[in-house]
């Protein structure tokens, strides 16, 4: 088993910005286990990995999924064991790349006994460029998950406005923390190997601008 905390990385933009396959060719790239928590959830969901949780859990995780809705505060306990379970296979790894969660400051607080985040990567990524990546992504012309039923713009509307009023603060809590944040400009063409240069260039994982506000 890991020994807790997990030294981590954490990816942090809004829909659509690359967080997973920035966060796959990292990992392809370092070596660093990739926890993607959306692709668990939409796995628990569809029934192909159960994560050890009962049905009652799993119908649970499927409405979230389906109403692309956040975990409440008093599901805490259900986010940890589903990132216990996720983190199983890093029991030896010198960091751990997190995508998707916390997703929430009080997740953060919550977790902060399996993971210590000490790097986190802003994929600052705008409205315009989110919705230019989404389309490419709809028309499988990228490496980000195609195909998903959740890019419907009114619920990529929906998950924009939940990433700024419930995820981007973290930016400010890791900060506040000591984390080395850095900020990364995703454009609409950008590229996961463009990306993961910059995050891996100079000390600190990271040569982007500080996004402390």
């Amino acid at each position: 088993m890991p020994e807790f905390p997990l030294p981590a990385l954490l990816l942090l933009g809004p829909t659509g910005s690359g967080k997973s396959p920035v966060g796959r060719a990292l990992a392809r790239r370092t070596g660093w286990p990739h926890l993607d928590f959306g692709a668990s959830l939409r796995r628990i969901a569809s029934g192909v990995d159960d994560h050890a949780l009962d049905p009652q859990e799993r119908d649970f995780v499927r409405s979230l999924v389906a109403t692309n809705a956040l975990f409440p505060d008093d599901a805490l306990p259900l986010v940890r064991r589903i990132v216990r379970h996720a983190l199983r296979p890093a029991a030896a790894a010198e960091r751990v790349i997190l995508n998707g969660v916390p997703r929430t400051v009080a997740q953060a607080t919550g977790l902060g006994d399996l993971v210590a985040v000490r790097h986190v990567v802003f994929l600052a990524c705008p409205p315009d460029a989110v919705l230019l990546r989404i389309a490419r992504r709809r028309a499988g012309g990228s490496s980000d998950d195609a195909g998903r039923d959740d890019d419907t713009p009114a619920q990529v509307a929906r998950k924009l406005e939940l990433f700024e009023h419930e995820t981007r603060p973290l930016v400010a809590h890791y900060h506040g923390l000591g984390a080395a944040v850095v900020e990364m400009p995703v454009t609409g063409d950008a590229g996961e190997d463009e990306i993961v240069q910059e995050v891996l260039r100079g000390p600190g994982l990271g040569a982007g601008r500080s996004a402390a506000r």
